[in-house]
């Protein structure tokens, strides 16, 4: 409480009353007017005849500690003197106190130059400033330590970023031929061997990745009537349906072209085919794209790390003819001098440009190299809709630690509809980018195998519902626990900012529901920053709208949801989950 009546600054660390000094006393007693009828004189400052005791005492306090000296002359010490002498004989406040009593001889022997201080105090005295110079000397020392070896490590990593700058320019001048070498084929009419280039491009993740990269010249040019006519015998009868009831071209063409890099290689030969036949440019597009991605696995275009200290650099892939190797350079990150890849070499490259929020799209065979090498074989839990896999240690290309959620369709047998629902609602995550929301970095869909994954960042405390576990375990037993009222009143501060922004849609997204909040879709980082998680029973609202009608049953976590069946989903079942989450956590605390 007294804290309040304290300055902001210089009085962060205080606690108690021991822990401040006579100023920050002063200051209480002054700035909170409880004390107004404490003392027999006026409190204040400036007010009339002549400022309060408290106020002198501390403006002279101030003087003194602000001076470029520290020195006081003697009227002054003196003038000090009847001030302290005047606040603890005040007779409403300390005259009766017999610490203040003492306090007052001891100043009066002071004043008149006849206190005594013992051997004993000041040989305690000299101990604890000598044992205040060695610490200081500990501390200097250590950091003179710190500051060398951290000198060393930068010039290692200099080294090795020069020589890995030297590696670039080899590998660059070698694409800079292979560049010059297939324009001046094309100049000249020559075609690349089809057999080589069908047998390296066209697979099935292939297909999959030209289409995800030809994305947008795609649903601003594509006619998409006339194409889904050309491959309406490659799709099934619920596809078409899907992309007749869509309103807008646009929306029309993004779920054709998920829809033909569902069907396979055969449907993206005919959606080919008619591009073709029909828009001249866009199948230029498409096959620039499988030229670029034929380059990247027949020359194995990355940049391998040395045998001491092996890491992943920028994919050169989207290569431009007038690419130069400044552009090309610009999103590489720092090296790692871990060996965290000995059991084999990198398959094909995660590019290295994590940091600036966009969503990445994995291959297969980068999914698989992750769940091999990096995550522990075992799964740490599973949920209603998919697995999770953490990682033993950083991930060199999102330099961190990640979890990797695997949902399986496949599996799912009459529930398969709902998980489909589950792996286009936990790409949600990805669009709504809050300090109260767990990012999602990357994903792959494996739609032959019905198989669909997720990375996101790896938070070392874990979820809230085994904290408070943890927490109601220690409080029974009378031992420290971590969540104070502190650390609880922000992670609550955090979610309820995170609904508030999802609930607030904007031009480029609507309203989300999460529709799932509970304690275990909540989790904590080293600081106990809370992050909500598990978008998979979300939904997003059309522009305009406040609620969406239920078309099948609907069921959240029991205990969270509301009990009342409604036809409806609105902001109200959120707040309902919250509220429910909110009032538990703190009948555990009180416990």
């Amino acid at each position: 409480m007294a804290k309040c009546f304290m300055p902001p600054d210089g009085y962060t660390g205080v606690n108690s009353i021991q822990n401040t000094d006579f100023n920050g006393i002063i200051n209480v007693l002054l700035n909170c007017q409880n004390f107004d009828t404490k003392v027999s004189f006026k409190i204040g400052s400036g007010r009339p005849p002549q400022p309060c005791f408290l106020t002198q005492a501390r403006d002279m306090g101030k003087a003194i500690r602000h001076s470029s000296t520290c020195k006081v002359t003697s009227a002054d010490l003196q003038k000090l003197f009847i001030i302290f002498i005047g606040i603890l004989t005040d007779s409403q406040l300390l005259a009766q106190d017999p610490d203040a009593q003492e306090a007052v001889t001891k100043l009066k022997q002071l004043q008149t130059d006849s206190l005594n201080i013992a051997s004993v105090e000041m040989v305690q005295l000299l101990r604890e400033a000598q044992e205040v110079l060695i610490e200081a000397k500990q501390v200097a020392q250590d950091s003179k330590l710190e500051i060398r070896t951290y000198i060393e490590k930068v010039e290692g990593h200099i080294q090795l970023l020069n020589s890995r700058v030297n590696k670039c320019d080899s590998r660059l001048d070698k694409l800079e031929q292979k560049v010059q070498h297939l324009q001046t084929s094309k100049d000249s009419g020559e075609k690349t061997n089809s057999k080589d280039y069908n047998q390296d491009v066209l697979d099935y993740d292939t297909c999959q990745r030209v289409l995800s990269r030809a994305h947008n010249e795609l649903v601003c040019d594509l006619d998409v009537e006339r194409a889904l006519e050309a491959v309406r015998s490659e799709l099934l009868e619920q596809d078409i349906k899907d992309i007749t009831n869509m309103f807008t071209p646009e929306a029309k063409v993004r779920v054709l072209i998920r829809r033909i890099s569902k069907g396979g290689l055969k449907a993206y030969s005919k959606f080919k085919e008619f591009l073709k036949n029909n828009h001249e440019r866009l199948f230029q597009t498409i096959e620039m794209h499988e030229k670029q991605l034929w380059m990247e696995k027949k020359d194995h275009l990355y940049i391998a790390g040395d045998e001491d200290s092996k890491w992943t650099n920028t994919l050169l892939n989207n290569v431009s003819l007038d690419s130069t190797k400044t552009n090309i350079l610009s999103g590489n990150k720092r090296g790692s001098d871990t060996t965290d890849d000995q059991e084999g070499d990198e398959p094909e490259h995660i590019a290295d440009y994590v940091h600036d929020g966009r969503l990445l799209e994995l291959s297969g065979k980068q999914i698989t190299h992750l769940k091999k090498y990096k995550f522990e074989q075992k799964p740490i839990s599973q949920g209603a809709f998919g697995i999770i896999f953490i990682s033993r240690a950083d991930v060199i290309p999102f330099q961190q630690r990640v979890v990797l959620k695997e949902i399986n369709v496949g599996d799912a047998g009459e529930e398969r509809t709902q998980f489909r629902k589950s792996v286009t609602n936990e790409k949600l995550a990805s669009r709504v980018m809050h300090f109260g929301i767990l990012p999602l970095l990357a994903y792959h869909d494996d739609h032959k195998n019905g198989k669909y994954y997720f990375i996101s960042p790896y938070l070392e405390k874990g979820d809230l519902y085994d904290t408070i576990k943890s927490d109601r375990e220690k409080i029974k037993k009378n031992q420290t626990h971590l969540l104070e009222w502190k650390i609880r009143m922000k992670v609550m501060y955090q979610v309820a900012s995170a609904i508030d922004y999802m609930h607030t849609g904007n031009p480029y997204r609507g309203t989300i529901l999460h529709m799932d909040i509970k304690s275990k879709n909540i989790l904590l980082d080293s600081q106990f920053n809370a992050r909500l998680i598990d978008f998979g029973l979300a939904r997003e609202l059309k522009e305009g709208c406040s609620s969406a009608t239920m078309t099948a049953v609907f069921c959240g976590t029991d205990g969270y949801f509301p009990t009342v069946k409604h036809d409806q989903l609105t902001r109200e079942h959120d707040y309902h989950n919250f509220g429910v989450e909110k009032n538990l956590e703190r009948k555990v605390y009180c416990w």
